[in-house]
């Protein structure tokens, strides 16, 4: 299937142990009970003086109003950003070679904008039928839209603007559609397509716990759990999301003054920058002729990478992962955003 999964690490962790007995009685040296009084006196008098101090910095003598503390941020995470990353088409100047075998791998081809080359599924105008409702895939002048009609209420076009996916696993490939919102969010369309079977099918896991199921007549739309699409690209802990997974560079934010969200996706394919990192200063290296000759070039190489690190560049989507920190970029340590333990 299109969704991927991974490993879920867990281990022991080690537990206090309580109740252990110490040393016999004879063995310890037990202080005089007016000393022991005097401790307890000395101990509860720097209690009430350091509590005391801390009623002083909250609320200062003389009337004076209590600290507001700000809310929680999200934690600073040093590491690329977006204007470091300058796409494919500016390695194929040097790796030629490299970049040939990227474009016709399943990442170089695992979407893109919706065209005859990347569109696998039949958008013929011949209707997707649920019980309650009927859909329409279809094309005109290179648009590709998806008509949901239901009785009672007015069409809804919804216009495609991303595939996810080309069909490319062994034994169930498969192929989604995103759309952009009038929010800033990329949205899931809740109609898939495989290619081995020729169906479309839809997830039913938030609704009826059914799983991904064959689409016919005697399912309701709205047992889809896309349906409305609410599900993001990009990695939103207040919205359900996909992560950064289907795509490279894919990052997404509530902008507070212009009241809507900014979500930005360099590609809908897995780009070389995706598992090399940005290649903004290697790139700008190699055509100043400074690249040569450095052990540094500015860029990772999996030539000396370690077991761990490679890993890391995998479970950035072959993994079941937890989000710590929203707002992750290829070449950032994963395990400041994301936990999968």
């Amino acid at each position: 299937m299109a969704r991927r999964k991974g490993h879920r690490a867990t281990g022991p962790r080690p537990r206090e142990q309580r109740g252990r007995k110490g040393p016999s009685a004879p063995d310890r040296a037990v202080p005089p009970a007016g000393s022991r009084a005097r401790g307890w006196l000395i101990g509860l008098t720097l209690l009430g003086a350091g509590v005391s101090a801390v009623i002083w910095l909250v609320r200062p003598a003389g009337g004076g109003r209590v600290l507001e503390f700000p809310p929680p941020r999200e934690a600073a995470v040093a590491g690329p950003e977006q204007s470091d990353f300058v796409g494919s088409a500016a390695c194929v100047e040097c790796h030629a070679e490299q970049y040939g075998a990227w474009e016709r791998s399943t990442h170089g081809r695992a979407g893109g904008a919706p065209s005859p080359e990347t569109v696998i599924a039949p958008f013929n105008g011949r209707p997707i039928r649920f019980r309650d409702a009927v859909v329409v895939p279809a094309v005109s002048r290179g648009i590709y839209t998806f008509t949901v009609r239901q009785e009672g209420r007015d069409d809804v076009v919804i216009r495609v603007d991303g595939v996810i996916g080309r069909g490319h696993m062994v034994g169930g490939g498969t192929q989604g559609f995103v759309s952009e919102y009038a929010d800033g969010t990329i949205r899931f369309l809740p109609f898939d397509y495989i290619r081995d079977e020729s169906v479309w099918f839809c997830n039913t896991n938030p609704r009826t716990g059914d799983g991904w199921v064959p689409i016919s007549s005697d399912m309701r739309l709205a047992d889809c759990g896309d349906w409305p699409p609410t599900r993001v690209l990009g990695t939103d802990v207040r919205l359900s999301n996909c992560q950064e997974c289907h795509g490279s560079q894919i990052t997404v934010r509530f902008d507070a003054a212009a009241r809507r969200y900014q979500t930005h996706v360099r590609t809908y394919a897995v780009n070389c920058e995706s598992c090399h990192g940005p290649g903004g200063e290697h790139v700008g290296r190699a055509r100043a002729g400074t690249l040569g000759g450095s052990r540094d070039i500015a860029i990772a190489t999996f030539a000396v990478t370690d077991k761990d690190s490679s890993l890391a560049v995998c479970f950035q989507c072959h993994a079941v992962k937890t989000v710590i920190n929203p707002g992750y970029l290829p070449g950032r340590p994963l395990d400041t955003h994301y936990s999968t333990k």
